[in-house]
C-alpha cells in the first residue's frame, strides 16, 4: 500500500495522499482525497481524483481517470480481479 500511495502522490505532485473508501486489493480502482480545507476555508469544491489499476504483462499500472495519465507502478504487486 505504501508504494501505491508513493507512486500516486509523486504523479498528483503532493507530498503526501489520503486513499478513500475501498480496498484496492479487491477492487480495480482507487480514490485519491483532495486536499483537506486550509483554516480559513468552511467548504471545497474539490473531488476525489480516480484511477483504475490494470496490468500489462507482468508490470502494474495506475490509469487517471479524465485524463488518461498512465502511471507506472513500480514496487507494487497485483494481481488480476479474478
Amino acid at each position: 500500500m505504501t508504494a501505491l500511495r508513493a507512486a500516486l502522490a509523486q504523479s498528483m505532485d503532493r507530498a503526501t495522499i489520503e486513499l478513500g473508501a475501498g480496498d484496492p486489493t479487491v477492487t480495480p480502482s482507487v480514490a485519491v482525497l483532495p486536499p483537506k480545507p486550509t483554516t480559513f476555508e468552511t467548504q471545497s469544491p474539490a473531488m476525489p481524483t480516480m484511477f483504475d489499476l490494470y496490468i500489462r504483462g507482468d508490470d502494474c499500472f495506475a490509469m487517471r481517470r479524465g485524463d488518461d495519465a498512465e502511471i507506472a507502478l513500480e514496487g507494487v504487486r497485483c494481481r488480476p480481479a479474478v
